[in-house]
């Protein structure tokens, strides 16, 4: 579609021209009319067409004053002739910019903190009683895993020992990997025990009982007899060769001197050959010895005359009792 550019002001002023055009061509007609005599000049229809014209004429110069006072009060400067050599632009209609609304931001709800899975709990480890045996007057010795052998631990955390409280009857070296060595007092006989507890490296457990059986190393004697004979005593007696850990028997005088030392033989019958020197009647005392030399803890004395007969036995507590025949 093309498009001339013109505004309303343009349009204005050709509307102006015209009318002033149309105006003067009206006024010379009227003109010529009224100055050339002709013969229907005073006729009357004539004369009412002359006054029709004047009157068209004063109204058409009515109409362009007031469309002239109409254009001058609208701008006093004109606006500027659109350059025909380009092409031309649309007006630029300013529209009325709307308000910003500014929109109030809900408060942010607090967050809820991340659960994040808890860490698994350390549970205590569990520990076990453990019970020993040994004999008297000998070392006992238990390696590793020891006391910790039984003992359990939910998270399979490696365990060490402590010692809470110690043997009564003996003495102990606890060590942290659960082995320990246990030696008892001389000659005791009886139960001995000492306490512990394991550790996973974050908890104990519940404390345990560690029992040792101290056993005692019977030696049985029976048919056991003394004589005299041309100043030499001869000492038989039985025992029991079930009972392990017994290397030999010891014969003792009166003055605690050892007047005899034998082994322990298939025979099961030792004889043991001295000189007789003191008259009358004489104490001896008889005992038996293990594979470490620890004496059995008592001994009975056997009281030779002439031609004596004498027997002993234990009385069950590794104890000899003579008896006279």
């Amino acid at each position: 579609m093309l498009h001339l550019g013109f505004d309303s002001y343009t349009l204005l002023n050709i509307f102006l021209l015209l009318s002033s055009s149309f105006l003067i061509l009206l006024l010379s007609l009227t003109l010529t009319t009224i100055r050339t005599p002709m013969p229907w000049n005073d006729d009357p229809r004539a004369q009412e067409i002359t006054r029709n014209r004047i009157l068209l004429l004063l109204l058409t110069l009515l109409i362009t004053v007031l469309l002239t006072a109409c254009g001058s009060g609208g701008s006093d400067t004109p606006p500027q002739s659109p350059d025909i050599t380009t092409a031309s632009t649309p007006e630029t209609v300013e529209t009325e910019q709307p308000i910003p609304v500014i929109e109030e931001t809900p408060p942010e709800e607090p967050q809820q903190p991340v659960n994040e899975p808890p860490a698994p709990a350390n549970n205590p480890p569990v520990s076990s009683v453990d019970i020993n045996s040994m004999d008297e007057n000998t070392t006992l010795t238990v390696y590793a895993p020891g006391v910790l052998g039984n003992d359990t631990d939910i998270e399979s955390s490696a365990l060490t020992a402590l010692l809470v409280t110690g043997p009564a009857n003996g003495t102990l070296t606890l060590n942290t990997d659960g082995s320990f060595i246990y030696t008892p007092a001389s000659n005791f006989v009886g139960t001995d025990s000492f306490t512990y507890k394991a550790n996973d490296g974050g908890l104990d457990s519940n404390i345990s009982l560690v029992t040792v059986v101290v056993n005692n190393v019977d030696v049985i004697f029976s048919k056991t007899s003394a004589s005299e004979y041309l100043n030499l005593l001869t000492v038989s007696w039985e025992y029991d060769n079930n009972i392990p850990g017994i290397a030999g028997f010891r014969v003792y005088d009166s003055n605690q001197n050892e007047v005899c030392n034998t082994e322990i033989s298939e025979t099961r019958i030792l004889f043991c050959n001295f000189t007789f020197v003191e008259s009358g009647p004489q104490t001896f005392t008889i005992t038996a010895y293990d594979i470490t030399n620890n004496e059995s803890a008592h001994s009975e004395p056997i009281t030779a005359n002439k031609a004596p007969q004498a027997e002993i036995q234990a009385d069950g507590v590794n104890n000899l009792v003579a008896f006279d025949a």
